[in-house]
């Protein structure tokens, strides 16, 4: 488990986190593995509506809050528990393992 962080979300974003729960999807325009992750990042916004502020994040245009989170590899997905991160993973996987993933990660904080 992520060492849990205070999140350094700029005002632009912050205004997008509805939910307990956040999502921060970091990625460029250039990287493959980020565009094939575009159609799984658009469904999980409609299948987790209800729960987590799904948040893309281009790396290039927020370098601060790249910086920030520590983001060494593009896609990084970063979860938020009420603006502190507490999880994160990196690289393309499919819809079904990133919406398990996702379940677990809120199962899990709701049992704190």
């Amino acid at each position: 488990m992520v060492q849990a962080t205070k999140s350094v979300m700029p005002e632009s974003l912050s205004g997008e986190v509805v939910h307990q729960f956040s999502l921060l999807c970091f990625s460029t325009s250039w990287c493959a593995p980020c565009q094939q992750m575009k159609p799984v990042v658009e469904a999980l916004k409609k299948h987790f509506a209800d729960r987590i502020s799904i948040l893309p994040v281009d790396a290039d245009e927020y370098p601060h809050l790249t910086q920030g989170y520590k983001i060494r590899a593009v896609p990084t997905f970063v979860f938020l528990d009420k603006d502190v991160e507490t999880a994160r993973r990196s690289g393309a996987v499919s819809l079904p393992e990133m919406a398990k993933w996702l379940d677990l990660q809120v199962q899990e904080a709701t049992q704190k």
